[in-house]
């Protein structure tokens, strides 16, 4: 009985597509292997592929044409941005995949699957050694990456917070150098929130003060006792965080660096150069150091006033200064 009723569905089958009209004289009809082909006019007739589709028991088969649609433009680009990614920077890349910028800080290449994986491009200098307080600026911490949850701070809230500190100061309820400190912690934040910082803080006066306790002439008790705080405590003292706070501020932000410039930032680094302070020394050639990573420090710096600094000892003059 089976056997009966497959030669029937064969048999309608064939008288179907005998009763079939004949396909245009001008067109081809198109192939089994969907390679293009073309009529007499020279038009392209898009590629078919023939899928035999069993659509009930009872019934014939039926034929259903189906074009061979081309690859999508976004998965094209995908493809150019992977050829691409080795001229990327590895945050940039991170990003494309939706990933925290930070694991480019750890691995060089990072598993996406089976046999699959992300090759991380070459990495920048940054040894601080070599570019001084130019090295990055870290990443948004890690539990802190969803903006969602945790959205950056607005600009408002950052200028309440920095005019505070300001005001801390000249304060006698702190200590000068602890503000100092903070201060530096908000410059050196992290990629997202660092340059709102930092323009705040210029905003509300930190240059003037900073100049200022530079100048500020100590008395010998002032400096004893300051002395003997930071030998108790291990503190830094109030130059080298300004040193500090400028380096760091001209060697990550651009805008910062360019205003510092103009307003004669240079002239106190390079004077710290040869203070008498070893550590403080050190600091303002690390400013130096970081200054000279971008085509603006390079035209105030010259090569020869930065290896006077470097061979200098503290105390000794530098030119320029």
């Amino acid at each position: 009985m089976f056997r009966d009723i497959q030669e029937g569905v064969l048999a309608d089958y064939s008288g179907a597509m005998a009763r079939a009209p004949p396909p245009p004289p001008a067109a081809m009809v198109p192939s089994q292997d969907g390679s293009t082909t073309s009529d007499s006019s020279g038009i392209l007739v898009e590629p078919l592929r023939l899928v035999e589709v069993n659509v009930r028991q009872e019934a014939p088969l039926a034929v259903v044409a189906m074009p061979v649609t081309a690859p999508s433009s976004s998965s094209s680009a995908s493809l150019r941005s992977h050829r691409a990614a080795g001229e990327r920077s590895r945050e940039e890349l991170l990003k494309d995949h939706r990933l925290w910028d930070g694991w480019g800080m750890y691995y060089d290449a990072i598993p996406l699957g089976p046999s699959k994986s992300l090759d991380m491009p070459k990495r920048a200098q940054e040894d601080p050694d070599v570019v001084g307080f130019a090295y990055p600026l870290p990443p948004v911490a890690f539990k802190l990456r969803n903006e969602r949850k945790h959205p950056p701070p607005k600009e408002h809230d950052m200028l309440r917070e920095v005019f505070t500190c300001i005001a801390a100061i000249d304060s006698a309820l702190y200590r000068r150098s602890s503000v100092l400190g903070a201060i530096y912690n908000m410059v050196d934040s992290n990629k997202r929130d660092s340059p709102g910082w930092q323009k705040c803080l210029l905003q509300a006066g930190l240059r003037e003060k900073l100049f200022r306790i530079w100048r500020h002439e100590p008395s010998n008790k002032e400096a004893k006792e300051e002395a003997d705080e930071s030998e108790d405590e291990g503190q830094l003292s109030e130059r080298y965080w300004v040193m500090a706070v400028l380096g760091r501020m001209m060697g990550t932000c651009r805008d910062s660096r360019v205003q510092l410039i103009e307003e004669g930032a240079v002239e106190y680094i390079l004077e710290g150069a040869r203070d008498a302070d070893s550590q403080v020394q050190e600091c303002a050639i690390c400013a130096l150091k970081g200054l000279i990573q971008h085509p603006e420090g390079r035209q105030v710096v010259t090569y020869t006033t930065l290896m006077e600094c470097l061979v200098a000892k503290p105390g000794d003059a530098v030119a320029g200064a």
